[in-house]
């Protein structure tokens, strides 16, 4: 094989191989993301339905600042 081919080939291997880093790199950003909002979504069922927004904010919150799962 040609000199040429094979550098090009390389190069070509070299910007799949950061565009697949990059590509699961922001899989996890998301699957991290979705695991986060699924939380949260099951931290807001728990109130009552009539909760203000008041109300889960400082649900939220608490849970966060006293290390739950928020």
């Amino acid at each position: 094989m040609p000199v040429e081919i094979e550098r090009s080939l390389e190069l070509h291997r070299q910007r799949l191989e950061a565009s697949l880093e990059k590509l699961r790199k922001a899989l996890r950003h998301w699957q991290i993301s979705s695991a986060e909002y699924e939380a949260l979504r099951e931290e807001l069922q728990t109130l009552p339905g009539n909760a203000t927004r008041e109300d889960m904010v400082r649900n939220v919150l608490s849970g966060r600042l006293l290390g739950g799962k928020g």
